[in-house]
């Protein structure tokens, strides 16, 4: 069963899931401590209205609130996702090939499929490449962990390794 820190390695969403209220809390601070830049007798660009005159405190409790809530909705992403792929380790495992790889900058569309009594089951996993995901190649045969509440998703088990 693959640890926090492996799914969150290698899933794509519980990584970007975790990071955006990091980033979120980032440029909180930013306007904390420098403010939005003014320009235009004192109107915030982008802004447009009476909110574009905010005072500079106001601005940083905004984004400070804001930065709050993307780490609430973060953090409850990637608990969600840390479950479902767990859970998903704990049921049944089968043998599928991997299809097709998207790759991309850091990140990639891994298509895989199973044999499903007769009927194939086709799927997409969104991930982040790393050491482990980076060794897997198309036509490649994979172990699939199959969610024993949803069986229509699997996960790559060597992708968690």
């Amino acid at each position: 069963m693959p640890g926090f820190r492996c799914i969150a390695r290698t899933d794509f969403l519980t990584l970007v899931a975790l990071l955006a209220p990091l980033v979120a809390l980032v440029l909180a601070a930013v306007v904390g401590w420098n403010g939005l830049p003014r320009v235009n007798a004192g109107r915030v660009p982008l802004l447009s209205g009476d909110a574009a005159e905010a005072p500079r405190g106001e601005l940083a409790r905004i984004a400070l609130a804001l930065s709050g809530v993307f780490a609430v909705l973060g953090a409850l992403v990637a608990a969600w996702r840390v479950r479902v792929i767990r859970r998903a380790f704990s049921g049944r495992r089968v043998e599928g090939v991997i299809t097709r790889i998207v790759a991309f900058d850091d990140r990639a569309y891994v298509h895989y499929e199973h044999d499903s009594g007769g009927a194939p089951q086709r799927h997409v996993h969104f991930v982040h490449l790393s050491a482990s995901t980076r060794r897997l190649v198309e036509g490649q045969r994979v172990t699939l962990a199959l969610d024993r509440d949803r069986p229509s998703r699997a996960f790559i088990v060597e992708a968690f390794e």
